[in-house]
């Protein structure tokens, strides 16, 4: 039986987040096929917050954001 080979990948450099390192945890998982696809969906990030009654939104962007942080803001919702 063949063994797949050790694989390493960088998650982050210096102080990141908590937040931060689960998300680049799951999507260096993902890449290296320890978790399937079904797996990696069940768990990715959704860009969604629940709220303290319980309902689940999407993060609202501010009227007065710059125009690339709204573009990038939708790339990243179609990704998903």
């Amino acid at each position: 039986m063949s063994q797949k080979p050790i694989v390493f990948e960088l998650i982050g450099m210096g102080l990141q987040s908590l937040s931060q390192l689960e998300k680049r945890t799951v999507y260096a998982a993902s890449r290296s096929g320890l978790i399937t696809e079904e797996q990696f969906n069940t768990i990715k990030p959704t860009n969604q917050y629940q709220s303290p009654d319980g309902s689940i939104n999407e993060l609202p962007v501010p009227d007065n954001a710059p125009e690339m942080f709204k573009q990038l803001y939708q790339q990243s919702l179609a990704q998903q």
